[in-house]
């Protein structure tokens, strides 16, 4: 026996009787179950940068239910298991698409989501050079492509085309590149600036320590640095 279409869970018993009989005899009960049907969704960005965290968690709220995830090509983690949140990164720019799988008790639903990457600058280098006794320190800063498409930035405000900084003071800097145009995508390294090697005293040599007031004595004095101090 199975029944039509049912909302909500019911009890069937079979009842039989040998005619021309007229009592039935109940058989055992069999219970037909309706379970929930999944839903599937789930929020989370739809463009981002590349190595940027992007954030995912499912909005549907079923008890007992299993999530299987799949962030596509370039993602780390490329899948996940349960609701979230699930923090992602990108390291492949483009087009990907986001699935995530819901089921219990054999029911299923699924939710997918595309998502833009954008590429990040690149550096091809970043040259340091520290202070001297009568000069600050420096930075250069070289990109990947075409210097004007990025903005640059030590600490003291975005500009275009600041490839090169000089007189800088001893200290740390957050030296920072991002585009121009689209979603302005950043990378940032910490650089130090390191002053002059401070003078030091090698050793010293004396004479004439227990002469007589009325004489001179004489101390011998030497640097160890390179270079006219």
């Amino acid at each position: 026996f199975d029944p039509a279409f049912i909302t909500e869970s019911q009890e069937y018993r079979r009842l039989v009787r040998n005619l021309p009989c007229t009592e039935w005899i109940p058989s055992n009960t069999v219970l037909k179950a309706v379970v929930d049907i999944p839903t599937a969704s789930f929020t989370g960005p739809t463009e981002t940068c590349e190595g940027y965290t992007n954030t995912f968690i499912s909005t549907s709220s079923l008890q007992g239910a299993t999530f299987t995830w799949n962030f596509g090509v370039g993602a780390n983690p490329a899948t996940a298991i349960g609701e979230g949140p699930h923090d992602v990164v990108y390291s492949i720019p483009g087009n990907h698409t986001i699935t995530m799988d819901v089921e219990k008790d054999g029911c299923s639903a699924s939710s997918s989501q595309g998502i833009y990457v954008e590429s990040a600058p690149v550096l091809n280098a970043l040259l340091v050079g520290n202070a001297s006794c009568d000069a600050g320190g420096n930075i250069l800063i070289l990109v990947q492509g075409v210097p004007v498409f990025y903005e640059y930035n030590i600490g003291n405000g975005w500009a275009v085309g600041a490839l090169a900084y000089s007189d800088l003071p001893v200290g740390d800097y957050l030296v920072q590149v991002r585009s121009v145009n689209g979603l302005q995508c950043a990378i940032d390294t910490l650089v130090t600036i390191s002053g002059p090697p401070g003078l030091s005293l090698d050793g010293y040599t004396a004479s004439d320590e227990t002469a007589c007031l009325a004489r001179n004595g004489k101390i011998d004095i030497t640097l160890d640095q390179v270079g006219t101090p």
